[in-house]
């Protein structure tokens, strides 16, 4: 089940440090799946570019802090340079 979750497809995308993350995440769950945090780390390539989730993740992982909480705190400390930008509407 590991192997093949839409989890571990969606973070593979953003890198292998990302689905690294999950696996260990999914693991450590027992049988108990915490969508909250994959579902989150996931979701920040809305925010943040792949490359900065995926060298986040590494650190992380490294520091044996592997969370939802972690990851957003880390790439807060990144700045802003590691967010998307969005692109500006109006006249």
């Amino acid at each position: 089940m590991l192997e093949s979750s839409s989890c571990r497809t969606a973070a593979w995308k953003l890198g292998a440090h990302v689905d690294q993350l999950v696996l260990n995440i999914l693991k450590r769950g027992q049988g108990f799946i915490d969508t909250g945090a994959i579902c989150g780390i996931i979701n920040m390539d809305k925010t943040y570019l792949s490359a900065a989730i995926n060298e986040v993740c590494q650190c992380a992982t490294e520091l044996d802090q592997e969370s939802y909480r972690i990851v957003k705190t880390l790439l807060k400390l990144k700045g802003s340079r590691y967010q998307l930008r969005t692109a500006q509407t109006g006249a």
